[in-house]
């Protein structure tokens, strides 16, 4: 984790949320193209830009690889760019920016979006300017920022050598015009994380010493000092379920390649039963929502559970467990979330005969949580 205000079970219910909106607007985006009906297309774009741009603040919040949250950035860049001739602002042009900056060695894959971006006159500013003069393209002659604490630490070489500190101190309290100040207090649950990229870019551009400001909590450390490299930063531990369920006597069923999706797992427990496990996020009713598949069946419906054994092959270990428990009727169904409220994960086993049933079923066995082995 990277974020101090919010904890990981938060972020992690957020980031389930801001995909079913990503799915959701971009079903709308092809019904409306398929129908001929796109009257402003536009809106599409940018709630797709905001929601990249959520996805990307909280995967940076969680403490993902900074190598694997790129991807949301340059889906944020690449929407924003196609409706930022109408934008009149400067907060989101700056975000981008110096994450551009950040992700110096991305130039190549940035640098026709920013330049398309300066094609909007109200981006001819001294900070984004800075940004595309480190980077090697072709920037605005204006130096001056609208923005005031940055134009001092752009524009006045003491102020930034020797209060750094006093600006990152400030940095939050600055950002009180911004639609995003203060949403850690909001009850919708609104809050992504708070980081300072514009003072992370500025520096980086300036090659300054950041040892005074590191270890504040809107300080994007890591980001600032990431190289491009195959590794895993010391802040991403990712949560290993397979490892988690051996350790209470399951043994995880394996093919020779993984051939299921990155939520679905396979053990054998007590009594060498097979159970089929799926990984959830509740919502803030404390409800777990399960997802569909490519065909709109319901994870572990019987409709489900057969589009997972047709696609695999015959020699499949996992297909002829899951078979042959389906025969025995024995197969067990469960469910992996993390509780919102305690942040304990909680596995939960899950029965419905049809699609149909699947909020009531789900709802009542939220009402009791089981431990490991139940």
């Amino acid at each position: 984790m990277r974020d101090k205000i919010k904890s990981r079970a938060y972020f992690l219910r957020r980031l389930h949320e801001t995909w079913n909106d990503i799915e959701e607007w971009n079903q709308i985006i092809l019904e409306n193209h398929a129908q001929e009906k796109v009257t402003n297309k536009s809106l599409g774009f940018l709630q797709l830009a905001v929601y990249y741009r959520n996805l990307f603040y909280q995967s940076y919040s969680l403490g993902k690889n900074i190598n694997d949250i790129y991807f949301y950035y340059e889906q944020w860049l690449s929407f924003y760019c196609t409706i930022c001739e109408e934008d009149t602002g400067i907060d989101i042009a700056i975000d981008l920016f110096s994450l551009a900056v950040l992700y110096k060695d991305k130039v190549e894959e940035t640098s026709p979006y920013l330049l398309k971006m300066m094609e909007n006159p109200n981006f001819n500013d001294g900070m984004l300017n800075l940004c595309l003069e480190y980077l090697g393209l072709k920037s605005g002659d204006n130096k001056i920022c609208r923005i005031g604490y940055l134009n001092k630490l752009i524009n006045d070489k003491e102020y930034r050598e020797h209060k750094l500190g006093y600006a990152m101190k400030h940095w939050y309290g600055n950002q009180s015009e911004t639609g995003w100040f203060d949403t850690h207090k909001s009850e919708h649950n609104l809050y992504d994380g708070y980081w300072a990229f514009d003072i992370g870019a500025i520096v980086k551009i300036f090659n300054l010493n950041d040892d005074e400001i590191k270890d504040d909590k809107y300080y994007p450390y890591a980001l600032v000092h990431f190289e491009n490299k195959d590794t895993i930063d010391e802040e991403d531990t990712p949560l290993d379920i397979d490892e988690l369920m051996e350790k209470e006597g399951y043994t995880p069923i394996k093919d020779k390649e993984n051939t299921l999706d990155d939520n679905v797992y396979v053990f054998q427990g007590d009594n060498d039963k097979t159970m089929i496990m799926v990984t959830a996020i509740p919502n803030d009713e404390g409800d777990i929502q399960l997802g569909k598949n490519e065909n709109g069946h319901l994870e572990l419906s019987s409709e489900w559970l057969d589009d997972i054994t047709n696609k695999l092959p015959d020699t499949s270990i996992i297909k002829q467990k899951i078979e042959t428990a389906r025969e025995q009727g024995e197969l067990q169904k469960l469910v992996f979330f993390i509780d919102p409220d305690t942040a304990e994960m909680k596995i939960i086993p899950v029965e419905f005969e049809d699609e149909n049933k699947k909020k009531d079923s789900i709802k009542s066995k939220l009402k009791r949580f089981f431990g490991m082995k139940n």
